[in-house]
């Protein structure tokens, strides 16, 4: 198991993910708290985990790179798995975690603000899950957001 853990966590390369989840409106706000980790966290390896995307179909799926033209930095985790008619958190997902490196956040409360996100001991590994609907989460970044390069494409078919 210790062999496992520590291949996944090498092949992903990261110390730091945010899961992306929901819609479009969603996916803003969990954008935006990526971008707020990587400017206070400039030397941590931040990823999007986009496994929500192959196990639910739900809304148009994942939107914001195409409508945005944003370049993000993406990883399948495969946190999901279906079983018959229910979907559950896979095992191995739940292994990677529970070691002494490994965090995960869960943002229990909706519009909650969390400052240890803020605060992280950089010598772990952190799972960010949750939508960080609050603008205390990217309130320092906010000029930064809301300027998007390129065009954006609204050709729904």
């Amino acid at each position: 198991m210790e062999k496992e853990k520590a291949f996944v966590n090498q092949k992903f390369d990261a110390n730091i993910i945010v899961e992306l989840q929901g819609g479009l409106g969603n996916q803003l706000f969990q954008y935006a708290f990526y971008k707020s980790l990587k400017n206070k966290y400039p030397s941590a390896k931040i990823k999007m985990d986009i496994s929500y995307y192959h196990t639910f179909k739900c809304h148009y799926g994942l939107e914001l790179p195409q409508i945005f033209n944003i370049n993000l930095d993406l990883i399948l985790m495969n946190k999901y798995i279906r079983k018959e008619n229910s979907v559950c958190v896979n095992p191995k997902f739940l292994d990677l975690f529970n070691g002494t490196n490994n965090t995960h956040v869960s943002q229990k409360q909706s519009f909650s603000f969390y400052p240890v996100c803020f605060y992280l001991d950089m010598s772990k590994n952190y799972y960010f899950s949750g939508y960080w609907q609050n603008e205390q989460y990217f309130y320092d970044i906010k000029d930064m957001l809301l300027v998007f390069k390129g065009c954006i494409a609204l050709d729904y078919k």
